[in-house]
């Protein structure tokens, strides 16, 4: 396998270019740590009421 390049084989502007692309790739991931938000479709069920004693 070859060996990345290191940073010195870039231009300034070819880094940036690729550090926007890096950002940009980020932003539009999901996090995986995080459990993904319910749509309001999926409400919960209201909870039936307890039976008075």
């Amino acid at each position: 396998m070859a060996s990345p390049p290191k940073d010195d084989d870039y231009s300034a502007a070819e880094s940036q270019k690729r550090f926007e692309q890096a950002v940009d790739a980020a932003l539009r991931t999901p996090p995986m740590h995080r459990a993904p938000k319910k749509s309001a479709k999926a409400k919960p069920k209201a909870k039936k009421a307890k039976a008075k004693r």
